[in-house]
């Protein structure tokens, strides 16, 4: 295949690639996504295998995160049939305006979210405005904050996740999300 706008990151991550010969991308404004995946550092993988890659910038990043999505997403509908998704506020679920309709089956993705703040619905909003409605994931499949005191809520979405089909528990009870988006703060 061609290097692009989706894949142009993970490709420059790779030791063995020094560069990329590009054609008709060059004529599309992503190809500036391409011009800078040279700028992303591969650092040695962890101890445990983990690996860890810095972005020049949040454009760089917001790309990476969309291709992980989509990857990961066509992996696991592929696997089992669904795709779960747990994801912050902020400048995370913002990134995901970069998923394109068409990427991957959305009517099997299934949200989930990491750190929303009852009463707020500030995560549950930021992944309509961002993907959700524009990627047609339908809404009993976004799975935001239950209503009820702050234990009431804990323990109705604690059990939704230790559940929910899309979700697989671990040995220890522990939900196991398909993939889960974690924001860092400016602190």
């Amino acid at each position: 295949g061609s290097v692009s706008p989706e894949n142009c990151y993970a490709l420059a991550s790779c030791p063995d690639i020094d560069g990329f010969l590009v054609g008709g991308a060059s004529l599309k404004p992503t190809f500036l996504n391409i011009i800078n995946a040279h700028k992303v550092k591969c650092l040695k993988p962890l101890s445990d295998g983990r690996k860890v890659r810095v972005f020049p910038d949040e454009p760089a990043l917001s790309a990476a995160i969309v291709e992980e999505v989509v990857a990961t997403a066509k992996a696991a509908i592929a696997a089992k049939g669904s795709f779960s998704l747990a994801v912050p506020a902020g400048s995370v679920v913002k990134s995901l305006k970069g998923l394109e309709s068409g990427a991957v089956d959305f009517s099997k993705v299934h949200v989930f979210f990491t750190n929303e703040r009852l009463g707020s619905n500030r995560s549950y909003q930021g992944a309509l405005d961002a993907f959700v409605m524009r990627c047609g994931v339908p809404l009993p499949q976004v799975h935001g904050c239950p209503e009820g005191t702050p234990a009431q809520a804990a323990a109705a979405y604690a059990k939704l996740l230790t559940s929910h089909p899309s979700i697989e528990v671990n040995q220890d009870s522990l939900p196991s999300f398909d993939l889960m988006l974690l924001g860092v703060g400016e602190d």
